[in-house]
């Protein structure tokens, strides 16, 4: 067996014996529903697991100790998702102005004096004039949920002056030219020159209007005095609800013991072997962060779960990229894993909408029409729509992702879009107010094609959005909005889920308040299952690769194909043998290393009918010595005896091949 071989054979053991790729898919659902779930090749399941211990227990066990053997993401709501919904920001007085628009800062735009020295913002009667050391703190809009009561605590130190009664400071809250809260603060408030949290309790006003929110610092120049920081916390106080609490009982401990019992229930890995992760605050804003981070620290200190080390008991949850379209689309990712350090970075992105045209292949124009989508003129209009989607879903969500997170040194996953947005008003996938376009239903080949363009920048897991057919009373301007998922509207949508319920999938239609629409459940469930199949050979493969870089072929005017790779040119070619424009190469390719080999994900982006392509890529050896190229996908090799030379893998619409390419 020659050394190429050998490390081939070494590495494919090794993929066989790795940790499973997780395969998952947010499910609500009954016993048949897990069932088909089951048969479409997930292997995790993202769940609702119940209000509290008691209701998860009563309802909810067919999931937790589920006869498939899949892994679950538990969201139990009491006492493990809403202490989350906790919000708390840090305004550190020396932070300077951030453009990114992530970080809390101090904008100071007038009134201000003192100066940044270290972590702190001092003044000095010597130096500085009586004035504001903090003004205007950015950004001010993070005040959710309805909750008006809060909490700013001020932190400040001084050098004593020796007269108990000088004035040191006055704390205040404002709404515009409203005074919501306001303390002076003296000197006999500090023990000597140690930091004194001050406490200013504050009701925002029922007209809350986050442009005028400002909280500041007077400085009235006659003791020395050091800001530290200011710590927004909603307070939120009810006997009769007290799962509602907000930060400032959450880090004071209030919620500490309820969220380690219920917790504990899972900590034996025989009991609950399959229960892996806890789901809590769905897409949390900035604010947070640090209550992620808090319960997730919580049961990883203190609840004791069996397998943690590997990441069983901690928490996870979905996170959109909330600087999207930004010159810093790095930022939003960045400050989550910096401030809540998850176990995984579980990353939703969902491109297509209904100015998308849907290949007739797909949806029969007239459906299409019915359901209010983009009419579909050409292969070169639907190109030219959907490749731009997918370049700004690779731009603002998976090459920010992978950066972060190899940065952060953490796996991240991936949430692949199944579902649509329908307003039942009208039967369409467009808003219910102003007729903009919402998500609709992708094709197979498109989920196939979002999959593997994930893959192809370092996602180390693959989850589905979502199983069953939903509704929201009020989205989009639409009294109710439909999601439709994988199978069709029934009892599996409800909490608790239907015992008598049966999960159909056999049709591609379903009915909304009298109308029937196109859903596309039967062709998308069997191309889950179809991609699943692949993913379950596949994922073992990739687990162990290190992401180095990705590249859009049509784009390497923009951005050319670094020559360390050793790929210096791709190029496409229809069944037709007509040579694609370089414009119109819709090939990705993901570049991967494990010690002296190169692996390449070449992903063919092309969604239509039609759009299968026999892609060619050119390599360019450092030496001049032999390669051998696997396709680790059918076990096919091909000798190169020069370090120039070209490979061909025919790849049809949304499909992609992973390819080793090593010395000799």
């Amino acid at each position: 067996m020659s050394k190429n071989a050998l490390a081939l054979f070494f590495f494919l053991i090794g993929a066989l014996r790795a940790q499973e790729f997780p395969l998952g898919i947010w499910f609500t659902g009954n016993q048949s529903a897990l069932d088909s779930v089951s048969a479409m090749g997930c292997t995790w399941v993202q769940a609702y697991c119940g209000w509290d211990s008691t209701d998860s227990r009563k309802h909810y066990e067919f999931i937790l100790k589920n006869k498939h053997g899949l892994k679950v993401i538990a969201l139990i709501e009491s006492h493990l998702q809403n202490p989350s919904f906790a919000q708390r920001l840090v305004y550190e007085a020396e932070q300077p102005a951030d453009s990114t628009g992530v970080e809390n800062y101090f904008a100071r735009l007038t009134q201000t004096t003192g100066a940044s020295s270290g972590k702190y913002w001092p003044a000095s009667a010597r130096k500085h004039a009586p004035g504001y050391l903090a003004k205007d703190p950015r950004p001010n809009d993070l005040f959710l949920y309805n909750r008006r009561e809060w909490l700013a605590t001020f932190i400040l130190k001084i050098s004593p002056s020796g007269n108990a009664d000088a004035p040191v400071a006055r704390l205040e809250i404002a709404s515009g030219e409203t005074l919501l809260a306001q303390k002076e603060v003296l000197e006999k408030d500090f023990a000597g020159s140690k930091p004194a949290a001050l406490a200013l309790r504050f009701t925002l006003p029922a007209n809350y209007n986050s442009a005028a929110f400002d909280l500041r610092v007077w400085w009235h120049g006659r003791v020395e005095a050091y800001l530290d920081a200011v710590v927004l916390e909603d307070f939120v106080e009810e006997a009769e609800r007290p799962y509602l609490s907000g930060a400032h009982q959450l880090f004071r401990g209030v919620r500490d013991a309820e969220i380690v019992a219920t917790a504990k229930r899972f900590v034996s890995a025989k009991e609950y072997p399959l229960v892996q992760r806890f789901y809590l605050k769905d897409e949390p804003e900035h604010n947070g962060h640090q209550a992620f981070r808090y319960v997730d620290q919580l049961l990883l200190q203190h609840a004791r779960i069996e397998g943690a080390a590997n990441g069983r008991g901690r928490t996870i949850t979905a996170t959109p990229n909330y600087t999207h379209g930004t010159p810093h689309p790095e930022a939003s990712f960045e400050r989550f894993l910096r401030e809540a350090r998850p176990h995984e970075l579980l990353v939703d992105a969902y491109p297509i909408h209904a100015d998308i045209p849907a290949d007739t292949a797909y949806v029969p124009r007239a459906e299409a029409a019915r359901a209010g989508l983009a009419p579909f003129a050409s292969h070169f209009a639907y190109n030219t729509k959907l490749q731009g989607t997918f370049d700004y879903m690779i731009a603002n969500s998976l090459l920010p992702a992978a950066r972060v997170a190899q940065r952060h040194k953490t796996p991240w996953w991936f949430i692949a879009q199944v579902h649509g947005e329908l307003c039942e008003a009208t039967g369409q996938y467009r808003r219910g107010d102003n007729n903009g376009p919402m998500l609709r239903p992708p094709s197979p080949e498109e989920i196939r094609a979002m999959v593997y363009l994930a893959l192809a920048h370092g996602a180390k897991g693959i989850f589905y959005f979502a199983y069953s057919t939903f509704s929201d009373a009020n989205f989009g301007g639409c009294s109710p909005a439909r999601f439709p998922g994988l199978i069709a509207l029934d009892g599996n949508s409800k909490l608790p889920p239907d015992p008598r319920a049966i999960p159909q999938h056999a049709s591609d239609y379903d009915t909304f308040a009298g109308r029937t629409v196109f859903t596309g459940y039967r062709k998308k469930y069997e191309g889950v299952r179809a991609l699943n199949a692949e993913l379950r050979r596949l994922g073992a493969l990739l687990l162990p690769l290190q992401w180095q870089a990705s590249f859009s072929a049509h784009r390497q005017h923009e951005k050319p194909l670094r020559p360390e790779f050793d790929l210096f040119a791709v190029t496409s070619t229809s069944f037709q043998n007509e040579r694609d424009e370089a414009s119109a190469t819709f090939i990705e390719a993901g570049i991967f290393r494990q010690r002296a080999a190169f692996y390449y994900l070449i992903v063919n982006r092309r969604c239509e009918a039609g759009g299968a392509r026999t892609v060619t890529l050119s390599f360019q050896g450092r030496e001049q010595k032999a390669y051998v190229i696997t396709n680790l996908w059918d076990g096919t090799q091909q000798r190169f005896s020069s370090p120039t030379h070209s490979y061909h893998v025919v790849l049809h619409p949304g499909e992609a091949a992973l390819l080793r390419r090593a010395e000799e």
